[in-house]
Order: structure tokens, then C-alpha cells, then sequence
């Protein structure tokens, strides 16, 4: 019983790291749109 314990608590471990990369890179991913997006924007009011 006990053992059984552990290895749910590692998987919920493993889970949340997961999460986190997921989120991380999905964080990376929306911070270079962002940038992507602003780069635009100025590159408009410039030649505009």
C-alpha cells in the first residue's frame, strides 16, 4: 500500500513537470508573437 503511495506521488510529480514545459514553451511561443507582432507595428509607423 505504501509503495503504491509513492509512485502516484512521483507520477504527479512527472505530471507537473510536464505542465510546466508545456507552459513554458507555449509561453515562448506567444512571447515571440508578440514580439513578431510589435516588430511589425513599428516597422509600419516608421515607413508610413
Amino acid at each position: 500500500m505504501y509503495k503504491h503511495m509513492n509512485i502516484i506521488c512521483d507520477n504527479k510529480i512527472i505530471l507537473k513537470q510536464i505542465l510546466s514545459r508545456k507552459t513554458d514553451s507555449y509561453l515562448n511561443f506567444m512571447y515571440k508573437q508578440i514580439n513578431l507582432f510589435k516588430g511589425r507595428i513599428i516597422k509600419k509607423s516608421l515607413s508610413g
